[in-house]
């Protein structure tokens, strides 16, 4: 091979025209001919250029939200860049409204559709509504030349803002009720697995007369889509007094730590704690006996934050166990039932 140097036009091929436009001004094309080929100057040749693979479509954020309140907007994620393709991109949102289907819309306003910009405001919606982002490149439209690729879902879930009621019910299976009002839990509700419940705005619980609650009845007021990090109470409460009352004590955080649900437990339970200062944390659990039958987490240097750690209960014997759960600011100790 021998390398000779022209005075050529060069035009690009690709899914159309416009692929012209990825040979910008001052670049250098070179022709790689035959020792026994020559080039004759002055002469269209038609050359292929490969673009990478757009990468990075990454958006954000899933959001919980109250009817009636506005969305935030949603965007590229924070920490990740687009790249690949020929560095001028386009943008076509997507909606759904079963999170399976999805497609493509248009919002126009003064002449511009607000579907087809970087970021989307998706305003106030009045059902949970999924989304998805999908980046091309001005120069091709083919997925193995750079083209365009489709981003990951997120989901603003609409949250119904009246308040929930919950009555006289057996829960044999997990349950979730989701409200942004209060929460009103009346009569007796036996749980085997638990019920779920998240509150979205309302900090309080109100429990009606004579109502009996078993353990391990879940409340949130977190406002994210997470797991409820609360419960009305570790032990059974029944009220009998002639006047409702409202318990604001569910909150982790608040009167404690650590949670274990489900609670008792057959197979496996999941404890949740709650680190305020930055520093050691050991959990472990003990039988009757005072043994040590589990040493779940014994960790340095652990970050502030709500944590979660699951223990598979089929191998410890039937009968009641204490978790202990220590942290800097202290020890808390917890009643584990497990039954077969």
């Amino acid at each position: 091979m021998a390398e000779k140097s022209f005075t050529v036009s060069v035009t690009a091929i690709g899914s159309g025209s416009s692929d012209n436009s990825l040979l910008r001004n001052d670049d250098e094309i070179f022709l790689f001919l035959d020792t026994n080929q020559s080039a004759t100057p002055n002469t269209s040749y038609r050359v292929s250029v490969a673009l990478p693979d757009i990468t990075g479509n990454q958006i954000c954020c899933s959001q919980c939200l109250a009817v009636g309140t506005s969305s935030q907007i949603l965007g590229q994620s924070s920490g990740t860049n687009l790249n690949g393709g020929d560095k001028v991109y386009t943008y076509q949102w997507m909606k759904s409204n079963d999170g399976v289907n999805f497609s493509t819309f248009s919002q126009m306003s003064m002449g511009f559709d607000l579907a087809k910009n970087p970021n989307y405001n998706p305003g106030t919606l009045s059902q949970t509504t999924w989304f998805r982002r999908i980046v091309g490149s001005t120069s091709t439209s083919s997925t193995s030349s750079g083209g365009s690729v489709v981003s990951n879902t997120v989901t603003i879930e609409m949250i119904p803002s009246t308040p929930l009621t919950i009555g006289t019910t057996t829960y044999t299976t997990n349950t979730t009720k989701k409200t942004s009002g209060s929460v009103t839990i009346q009569g007796t509700l036996a749980t085997s697995s638990g019920i779920q419940t998240n509150i979205r705005s309302s900090n309080q619980v109100l429990v009606k007369v004579n109502s009996f609650l078993s353990p391990n009845i879940l409340l949130s007021s977190s406002i994210n889509c997470g797991v409820p990090n609360g419960r009305v109470s570790s032990d059974h409460v029944q009220l009998t007094t002639e006047k409702e009352t409202v318990r604001e004590d569910f909150e982790i955080g608040k009167d404690e730590n650590l949670l274990i649900y489900p609670n008792p437990s057959n197979v496996e339970t999941t404890f949740t704690y709650k680190v305020h200062r930055l520093g050691d944390v050991k959990l472990v659990v003990i039988d009757n006996l005072g043994k040590t039958a589990s040493k779940l987490i014994d960790r340095s240097n652990v970050s502030p934050g709500v944590y979660e750690q699951k223990l598979n209960t089929s191998d410890l014997s039937p009968g009641i166990y204490f978790c202990e759960l220590l942290t800097k600011d202290g020890r808390e100790i917890k009643r584990l039932c497990i039954i077969k």
